[in-house]
This record gives structure tokens, C-alpha cells and sequence, in this order.
């Protein structure tokens, strides 16, 4: 039941992190869980936030097409397609979603970035 994919950090601003990403992240002070399940991390960022007065903060995503939060690490285990689309969009629209319209997606993405777009079948990450 404790075993699991997040860990809980405690950042050098005083906030408390839940992340999905491993670690360390960059920035953190102290570490308050490693490898525990979602709902243990939860309570553990929510006691040490209540007793340090902290707010919490998380890796969690929202997916562009739909909005749903999700967690992209987490999800390794679902992958679709083996690319950064995962970091942007949540395992049921990449599942459901053509390529022609996450394409899309990723143009428009892209294009608020400010960067060039990736044609995801260059990706190779």
C-alpha cells in the first residue's frame, strides 16, 4: 500500500511538493517520502504542510485537449505512444485522439511557447 511512484518534498521557498518525477528535484530542502503511493504521499504533504503552515504544490498536469488533471510519470505504465505527448495530454485522449488532431494540438501548443513545432513522429524520447 506504501508503495508507489511519488515522493514529498519540502522546497526551499517553505512549500511542500508531491511529485510523480523521481528525484531529487532541483530546489528542494528536505524529503519527507520516496516511493510511496498517492494516497500515502497526500497525507504525508498534507500533515507537514498543516504543521509548517506550507502550502503544497504538485507535478500534476492538466491535458490540453480536455483539461483532466493527471499525472504524467505516474501513468508510465499506460504510454500510448512513447514521446513528450505524455507530458501534455492524459492517457484516455491519447488513446482516443487520432494523430492527425494531437498534431494539431501540439501546433497550437507550439505556438503559445513560443517555439517551433515537433512533428511527434521526430520525437524520439
Amino acid at each position: 500500500m506504501r508503495h508507489g511512484v511519488f515522493d514529498v518534498w519540502k522546497t526551499q521557498e517553505g512549500l511542500i511538493l508531491i511529485s510523480d518525477l523521481g528525484g531529487p528535484c532541483e530546489g528542494v530542502t528536505d524529503c519527507y517520502g520516496l516511493g510511496i503511493s498517492l494516497e500515502e504521499s497526500t497525507k504525508v504533504g498534507q500533515s507537514h504542510a498543516q504543521s509548517l503552515g506550507a502550502r503544497i504544490i504538485t507535478t500534476q498536469r492538466k491535458c490540453r485537449k480536455c483539461g483532466t488533471r493527471f499525472w504524467a510519470a505516474a501513468g508510465l505504465g499506460e504510454k500510448i505512444v512513447p514521446d513528450r505527448a505524455n507530458g501534455y495530454f492524459c492517457a484516455s485522449c491519447l488513446k482516443l485522439t487520432p494523430k492527425a488532431e494531437i498534431d494539431k494540438y501540439w501546433k497550437e501548443i507550439g505556438r503559445t511557447e513560443d517555439k517551433p513545432h515537433i512533428d511527434l513522429s521526430d520525437w524520439c524520447g
